[in-house]
């Protein structure tokens, strides 16, 4: 689990970064990250399977504000094998 947020007021971090940027920094990067990894050997045979799965998140375009674009999460799936 993963959760991103300022520390300081909203005016404190205005100074440095606009709208945009605070809303990209809190919501860009995905509450959920996992991994899971299987491998398998039969004599010279060496089997791999990998399964990563990344949360949804969000990412805002000012034009016009606000306008949030929201992107699901996803399942990446790695199989190598070698002899």
């Amino acid at each position: 689990w993963n959760d991103t947020e300022f520390d300081s007021s909203t005016e404190q971090v205005g100074q440095f970064l606009n709208v945009e940027s605070q809303f990209d920094f809190e919501n860009f990067m995905s509450n959920w990250r996992s991994n899971f990894t299987m491998t398998h050997t039969i004599n010279d045979l060496r089997l791999l399977a990998r399964a990563s799965y990344y949360g949804e998140f969000e990412n805002s375009n000012r034009n016009p504000w606000p306008n949030i674009q929201k992107y699901d999460g996803a399942w990446f799936v790695d199989l190598e094998a070698s002899y």
